[in-house]
């Protein structure tokens, strides 16, 4: 029980024939191309780790951060990515990961903006793999970016007009299922915090980060 617990279970140490034997442990690390990602498996690899790194295959192809790496034989690389949640299983029950680092994202704040559904999907709402609905549309002419659980979350590039976006956020607020909505916009807009008894959230680049497009 102990070796086969030690080889296909949850054990680090298990003795064979009077030989005490260790695992080593494991890590995952996404973002493994980035320049975080290579430094951080520098330092687990010199820990004794077994390192593998997460590697979106749109990433950089040549892999120059982790080029060094490659060769070692405690450190691979495995395709896949954060929106396909199948891989991302099948990986973890692969490699049984004791830790897990994430550092993967859309880190370039303009190509953020000009895909801004997907940048949310993929550094927020994947990331924490929080049950989401995408373009979900609960009523007739009333389709919300994301709706998580009751909580909508808009997201809107550059400045919208206030008028319309008050106008959108009464008309979703009135919407009984509707408990809270959180708008993140490029560039500030002061409204109200409560609309129609229902909290509004606004984050917006400039406000948070000093960034304006």
């Amino acid at each position: 029980m102990d070796f086969e617990q030690f080889f296909f279970g949850e054990k680090r140490r298990c003795i064979v024939g009077g030989v005490e034997l260790k695992r080593e442990p494991v890590a995952l690390v996404s973002g493994v191309t980035g320049q975080d990602g290579s430094y951080l498996s520098e330092l687990l690899l010199k820990k004794g780790y077994m390192v593998y790194g997460l590697d979106r295959r749109k990433a950089d192809a040549s892999r120059s951060n982790i080029k060094h790496l490659l060769g070692n034989e405690h450190f691979k690389v495995l395709d896949g990515d954060l929106l396909e949640e199948s891989r991302l299983n099948s990986i973890i029950k692969m490699i049984r990961p004791d830790e897990l680092y994430h550092l993967a994202a859309q880190s370039f704040v303009k190509a953020s903006w000009d895909v801004p559904l997907y940048t949310c999907n993929v550094n927020a709402l994947s990331a924490y793999n929080i049950n989401y609905k995408h373009e979900y549309q609960i009523l007739t002419h009333k389709r919300f970016d994301f709706w998580i659980n009751g909580i909508v979350l808009e997201v809107k590039k550059s400045r919208p007009s206030k008028i319309n976006l008050l106008n959108q956020l009464d008309r979703y607020t009135k919407v009984p299922a509707v408990r809270a909505i959180i708008v993140v916009l490029e560039k500030n807009i002061t409204i109200s915090k409560q609309l129609n008894g229902k909290p509004i959230i606004v984050k917006s680049l400039n406000e948070n980060w000093g960034v304006a497009l």
